[in-house]
């Protein structure tokens, strides 16, 4: 049995930490969450997860200063960043980041990044009950960032 892919929401809002964790779990993932950054790289070290979604603002080090920092110490750890503020989408100190996500009560283009990313680094580990095939080659980082925020309509499939 192949072991749940695991993200650490990393957000100083109780209630944006709860409605990532349920949507997540309800996907599939296991989750773990801090209220801010200040243990960050002492809970990296002791149980790195595979994916972390960070907030940008918040009380004591910014997800940006803490960005630089994860990237030093685990470089292939899958980032995303979240904030409510667009404005930071253009900001070269978020190229770091493997994809940013404006946050929203809908979770949807969140899902849809968590799911890609770990699709790319994770090929042996199913990322949902549909069938998966793992690829032959080892994922590569992606050149580009991945940007999403809310549909404004759904494309039709």
């Amino acid at each position: 049995m192949k072991r749940k892919p695991k993200v650490l929401i990393v957000d100083d809002e109780a209630h944006i930490r709860l409605l990532y964790r349920t949507e997540l779990e309800s996907a599939g993932y296991e989750v773990a969450e801090l209220p801010n950054g200040t243990t960050l790289l002492e809970t990296l070290a002791r149980d790195c997860p595979d994916l972390m979604v960070l907030d940008i603002r918040m009380p004591g080090p910014s997800g940006l200063e803490l960005l630089s920092a994860v990237r030093a110490a685990h470089g292939r750890l899958a980032v995303i960043l979240s904030s409510a503020y667009s404005s930071y989408q253009g900001d070269m100190s978020t190229l770091p980041a493997d994809a940013y996500v404006l946050k929203s009560s809908d979770v949807t283009p969140l899902l849809d990044t968590v799911k890609s990313l770990l699709d790319e680094r994770l090929s042996d580990v199913p990322v949902d009950d549909v069938d998966a095939e793992a690829p032959t080659a080892e994922p590569k980082r992606s050149p580009t960032r991945k940007t999403k925020s809310a549909p404004k309509a759904k494309p039709k499939r």
